[in-house]
């Protein structure tokens, strides 16, 4: 199986996708986000599934919808 370092499993056994945010962005993406930590080093979402299998099968859209999701972000602000 080829490696795929945007794939994580969580420390519950579900599977994620990660996307990393350019060190330039990580302050904006944080204000953006309103989290605590005033720098976003990633962005993740959850595969919804603890099957590897089925987890790569989702993956790609997942990414997808964050770039989606990022770049609409940005556009607006």
């Amino acid at each position: 199986m080829h490696t795929m370092p945007y794939l994580i499993k969580n420390p519950a056994g579900t599977w994620c996708v990660q996307r990393k945010v350019p060190e330039k962005l990580q302050a904006a993406v944080a204000r953006i986000l309103g989290g605590k930590k005033p720098t976003q080093v990633y962005l993740k979402k959850s595969l919804a599934t603890k099957d590897r299998r089925e987890a790569t099968r989702r993956a790609p859209h997942a990414l997808a919808d964050i770039d989606r999701t990022a770049l609409a972000w940005f556009l607006v602000r």
